[in-house]
């Protein structure tokens, strides 16, 4: 209608860049949806989340910066709203994600931190269940990052946080297998991380969830394998590479190419 038309002539003047982009509480963000384009703004998501050919490129990618400036809105409907239509449309959106471990870095602080924001955690795990499959290096890359972020004693609380970014990574592998097949190699480096012996108290505490995620990756992927007496792990890559990685000291072994 023509405020929509109206809310694209402006959006087209340039919205503010996704750099600013926060995950800290308390920061200054942008209004969600709050200004007098808010309204046309949303409906232009849903139209485009449920019927991916109505928008142009142009148009999507107006709302997607629009969705993901909104998704750091202090105001709690708005930020759940975004994240949930950035889940309905990410086969949409996902090509105009211009920082996309940006915004899995607020979703994914949204979703195990809600009491320091106010807000719930569904959406923000519905959005990042939703964006994994179209964008899994990213995802991968930032969930890793939570799994391995440990102070040099594993306190319970930074431990249950290291193990819901465990099973949210294995939940995506189970559920995603072909979509995430890109990320294979650097989830299984993440997880390494998580088994340094360098830390033995942070390798001790996650020692069974992080081995979970392997085996599951080795029963999903038939190009990954364990060897239990030598205690290495291979996984070929979409690059022909075949990757050795030591799980005694947590590194990679060898590389062979040509596979």
């Amino acid at each position: 209608d023509g405020h929509a038309q109206r809310t694209l002539h402006h959006l087209h003047r340039g919205p503010p860049s996704q750099s600013h982009l926060v995950s800290g509480p308390g920061s200054d963000t942008e209004a969600g949806f709050g200004g007098r384009d808010g309204p046309a703004l949303v409906v232009l998501a849903v139209i485009a989340s449920h019927f991916h050919d109505a928008v142009d490129r142009r148009t999507a990618s107006l709302v997607a910066q629009a969705l993901v400036r909104a998704v750091s809105s202090e105001h709690r409907m708005h930020a759940n709203v975004a994240a949930s239509l950035l889940a309905q449309g990410a086969a949409v959106w996902w090509p105009h994600v211009r920082e996309p471990e940006a915004l899995f870095r607020v979703l994914y602080t949204r979703y195990s931190r809600p009491r320091d924001f106010g807000t719930t955690g569904p959406e923000a795990e519905y959005a990042l269940r939703g964006l994994a499959p179209v964008l899994p290096l990213a995802f991968v890359e930032v969930v890793g990052e939570e799994a391995a972020r440990h102070a040099p004693l594993v306190c319970h609380v930074r431990s249950d946080r290291s193990v819901m970014a465990l099973r949210l990574l294995v939940a995506m592998m189970k559920r995603f297998p072909v979509e995430m097949l890109p990320a294979l190699p650097r989830a299984v480096e993440a997880v390494l991380k998580t088994l340094d012996p360098g830390h033995p108290t942070v390798r001790q505490a996650l020692m069974q969830h992080s081995t979970a995620v392997l085996k599951e990756i080795v029963r999903r992927f038939p190009m990954a394998t364990f060897h239990q007496d030598t205690q290495r792990f291979a996984v070929g890559t979409v690059d022909a590479l075949v990757v050795i990685y030591d799980l005694r000291t947590a590194t990679k072994w060898r590389v062979l190419e040509g596979h």
